[in-house]
């Protein structure tokens, strides 16, 4: 999963680009919605064992430490009843996902139109949904940031954020998250080997 969501990071990366050639996006992200025992062993942390954990599956950007998870300093495991940001908050509100999102029960609202796989905040400069804007706002540039996710057959869940150095209206944020079953669906095939159909 963690290879795939890395792949699925660098290409989004790579392949949205400005007309004279340079990145969308500074950085692209992707967490998982994990039990403890689903987090790599380096990665653990104190938590009870009901405790939903969101972790950094793919991570991919402009500087040469976004590009391998393990290298995130404050994101690799991050507990959703204690530590989960403004922003993260906010992705949840708007993808439709439970506040009190648990593991033992289903995690994500049915998802029945194309705005709940879309997470959008026009303008990053000064929003109350991106806490961190003296150590990464202004220093590199980020002017929005859009983003998408849902829920796998096997109850986990995934989230998708990208954080972009032009403006993006609120049309392009619904052309991009366009891609959200796309995604969703390549991921799916390597989370927890759930059968699909059962006869």
């Amino acid at each position: 999963f963690d290879q795939v969501a890395q792949a699925t990071t660098e290409r989004i990366y790579e392949e949205f680009r400005t007309h004279d050639g340079a990145p969308i996006f500074a950085l692209v992200r992707i967490f998982r919605f994990s039990r403890r025992e689903q987090v790599p062993r380096a990665w653990q942390i104190s938590a009870a064992p009901e405790e939903v954990l969101l972790s950094l599956a793919g991570s991919y950007g402009d500087q040469p430490a976004w590009r391998n998870p393990q290298q995130s300093q404050h994101h690799k495991v991050i507990p959703l009843s204690t530590q989960a940001t403004a922003m993260m908050q906010e992705a949840f509100r708007q993808l439709g996902m439970l506040p009190q999102f648990n593991a033992r029960s289903e995690a994500v609202h049915q998802l029945t139109s194309a705005d709940l796989y879309r997470f959008y905040v026009p303008e990053a400069l000064g929003s109350p949904f991106i806490p961190d804007q003296e150590q990464f706002v202004k220093p590199y540039g980020i002017r929005s940031v859009v983003g998408m996710g849902s829920q796998f057959v096997s109850g986990n869940a995934y989230m998708l954020i990208a954080f972009s150095h032009i403006f993006i209206s609120d049309q392009q944020s619904r052309n991009f998250t366009a891609l959200a079953p796309f995604v969703a669906t390549l991921l799916a095939v390597y989370d927890a080997k759930v059968p699909l159909w059962s006869f």
